[in-house]
């Protein structure tokens, strides 16, 4: 967004961040279950362009 420009001329800026947290559990050689919480934040000086969102993962994973 190099030339982009928001309403009061300013040129527009984005900040982003990012929290991903994880519990694993091996059930057996090749089976794990897991768990996973990510949050995603998008901020900016142009009041329409932001974003935030909570994502759940649960789920069993095999590996041979």
């Amino acid at each position: 967004y190099s030339r982009r420009l928001v309403d009061n001329q300013e040129k527009f800026s984005k900040d982003h961040w990012s929290l991903e947290l994880g519990i694993f559990r091996e059930l057996n050689q090749y089976w794990k279950t897991y768990a996973k919480w990510m949050h995603e934040s998008d901020s900016s000086n142009d009041p329409d362009f932001a974003y935030e969102s909570n994502f759940w993962s649960l789920g069993m994973a095999w590996e041979k």
